[in-house]
């Protein structure tokens, strides 16, 4: 998770957080075959709230895809303190974990690409 998220910083931009399902329908057919990704959203320390890499918080009312029974701990592990997308959904995921990831970057007038 750091070093996709570190590489998307070198390049201006932050892992993908979808906040619609038509963003997260939008990241699901850029990763195509792909199985995993990273998602730009981790639990806050000591907590079970997520927040997304600007540090927004996931709140009752916002958009979320998790799948079911999610987000949990993985199997495994002690938590599952990162996010992960797959197949559309999203899940909790140990963070050292290798996976591909997408990054988003504002783009015009502030609006995401």
């Amino acid at each position: 998770y750091e070093e996709a998220r570190a590489e998307c910083a070198a390049s201006g931009a932050a892992l993908v957080a979808p906040r619609s399902a038509e963003e997260n329908a939008f990241v699901e057919c850029l990763m195509g075959v792909a199985p995993h990704a990273w998602l730009g959203m981790r639990r806050a320390p000591g907590s079970d709230a997520w927040a997304r890499e600007d540090g927004s918080t996931l709140a009752g009312g916002d958009f979320a895809a998790w799948a079911e029974g999610q987000p949990r701990e993985p199997p495994g592990t002690d938590r599952g303190d990162c996010a992960g997308f797959y197949a559309g959904q999203w899940i909790a995921a140990d963070c050292d974990s290798p996976e591909t990831f997408v990054c988003e970057r504002a783009g015009p007038l502030g609006a995401r690409a």
